[in-house]
């Protein structure tokens, strides 16, 4: 996946590129998990798959027309964020503002009966889950999320496209993605064109399984 710029949607200007996983840890715990030490945020079973891909959204360096090259992330250990101020790699686009991790993995079978029928008639053999969406508190609200979202959803429009160009024999062109969505957020990924899949609510305690719980729902759509 290659860098690119969006303000369509977004109050300010950002750009999108892959990222290492251990650039998305700042932002999880910020966001996510505050509650889940640094070292503990990153997910072993896919986090480090190689099909796994994290992606970033960072602010455009001022003055320059796209951002500046990402600081290295080998050897250098994750600092906690501040929740009421950018860190000034952030504002100088060096570090993400907005972080999300899609992985190749196919929707619960347990739950397929459940699916609303304009998706099980038609489910795409290619699964993408997305996990661990988190935005900068200071750039809620502000189009940021919605900007990332839509990108991704263009560039897994693409990969569906180009499988089925080249013949394959899961190449139908479309994709499902899929994902646990917090219940308060559901508003916003309909606004973003997904739909709720199965309206149960179930709580989840994060990686650590000790956290306290949160209310999700499973939401997603056909790409």
């Amino acid at each position: 996946m290659s860098s690119s710029t969006s303000t369509s949607t977004s109050s300010v200007p950002l750009t999108f590129r892959p990222i290492p996983p251990t650039a998305t840890i700042p932002l999880r715990h910020l966001v996510l998990w505050p509650s889940i030490p640094l070292q503990d945020q990153l997910v072993p079973d896919y986090d480090f798959e190689p099909t796994t891909i994290h992606l970033g959204a960072f602010l455009m360096a001022s003055g320059t027309g796209s951002s500046r090259s990402p600081k290295a992330q080998i050897g250098s250990e994750p600092q906690p964020l501040d929740a009421t101020r950018l860190s000034r790699s952030q504002s100088d686009g060096e570090e993400p503002i907005a972080v999300l991790t899609l992985v190749h993995h196919p929707y619960p079978s347990s739950k397929l009966v459940t699916l609303p029928s304009t998706i099980a008639q038609r489910l795409p053999p290619t699964q993408i889950q997305l996990h661990k969406f988190g935005v900068h508190p200071l750039l809620q609200g502000k189009g940021v999320g919605r900007s990332i979202l839509n990108h991704t959803i263009d560039l897994l429009r693409l990969r569906a496209a180009s499988l089925s160009n080249d013949g394959n024999a899961e190449g139908t062109g479309r994709l499902f993605l899929h994902f646990d969505a917090r219940a308060s957020q559901r508003t916003f990924y309909e606004k973003c064109g997904m739909i709720v899949l199965n309206p149960e609510l179930f709580l989840k305690f994060g990686s650590t399984g000790k956290e306290v719980g949160v209310e999700y729902v499973r939401m997603g759509n056909i790409l």
